[in-house]
């Protein structure tokens, strides 16, 4: 936090008007008055080079130390931009199993494992050294538990980013039950997510495997109505920044009955890919949401029509 400096009174600084007067004043104060002009030339060669090396001291330069912009913060301090954890990203962790990452170049992820347990929450990034932590809580998929029977897990993550390159993570995890497990993982980035998003992009009907079909329209707004439950889905989708392959994704269910009528008045929120590296182009959502009081993970995996 910074500091104003304190103000002295104006009236101590007095200009010397004649400049016989110096001639008059003691040996002493004469050098004293020659080492401070010394002082104030380095000083000024000093400043004026450093913000020559900065380009002048505007905003866009690298590093723009000891200028005004430097002073509010508006420039960094020469290590070059902060690396952007944004990605889609896969691989495996020391269990064995599947790991899959969608990660927002702001921080915002959803962390899915093979048994589809799920946990969101933000990263927040150390730049100077490329580390990344967060807190956030695993819930296992929706009619599943943990493996210790818990219906969640409360985890901190810490790892090293390679921006756009790959991510090495150790997260340690305590159940509700009281079981603390760790957990390590490296995952690879996937270059799917430099490809552009729209709704005009992701419009368009999608099938589950069931013979349910999933309809996105131009403007983002999802339906779906399956014969088999009776559930209907209403739901939207929304860009992130459409230069990178992430959608907002946020769906709810009605009408549900049988042994989905839990779903009913329930509301999902996470994010959303297209996948079009195989012959039939995916959509992936991976969403949390709570059902009958408990937070839970659903993963959605429908090919287009």
């Amino acid at each position: 936090m910074y500091r104003s400096k304190s103000m002295r009174e104006h009236n101590s600084i007095r200009s010397v008007r004649n400049r016989n007067a110096l001639a008059s004043l003691p040996a002493v104060v004469v050098e004293f008055r020659g080492t401070i002009n010394r002082m104030l030339t380095v000083f000024t060669v000093f400043v004026v080079f450093s913000l020559a090396a900065c380009g002048g001291g505007g905003h866009d330069s690298g590093d723009c130390r000891y200028n005004e912009a430097w002073l509010n913060g508006q420039c960094s301090l020469g290590f070059g931009p902060d690396p952007l954890p944004g990605g889609i990203w896969a691989g495996v962790d020391s269990d064995g199993g599947i790991v899959f990452a969608l990660v927002t170049d702001t921080g915002r992820f959803h962390y899915l494992d093979e048994s589809l347990n799920q946990g969101s929450g933000i990263l927040v990034l150390n730049p100077l050294l490329s580390e990344i932590y967060g807190d956030f809580q695993l819930v296992p998929a929706l009619g599943f538990t943990l493996p210790d029977g818990a219906a969640s897990a409360e985890c901190t993550m810490l790892g090293d980013l390679v921006q756009r390159q790959a991510i090495t993570l150790t997260a340690t995890c305590t159940t509700t039950a009281g079981l603390e497990e760790k957990v390590s993982a490296e995952l690879d980035y996937d270059s799917l997510y430099d490809r552009d998003s729209s709704l005009a992009a992701m419009a368009g009907n999608y099938d589950d495997g069931t013979g349910t079909v999933l309809n996105i329209n131009a403007l983002g707004t999802m339906f779906e109505q399956s014969t088999a439950s009776g559930c209907v889905l209403n739901g939207r989708v929304g860009i992130i920044d459409s230069a990178f392959n992430l959608y907002d994704v946020e769906f709810g269910y009605s009408s549900c009955n049988g042994d989905d009528v839990v779903l009913n008045g329930t509301n999902f929120v996470g994010m959303a890919v297209l996948d079009n590296s195989s012959a039939a182009e995916a959509l992936i959502v991976v969403a949390t949401g709570v059902v009958d009081g408990a937070l839970v993970s659903v993963n959605l995996v429908e090919e287009r029509l």
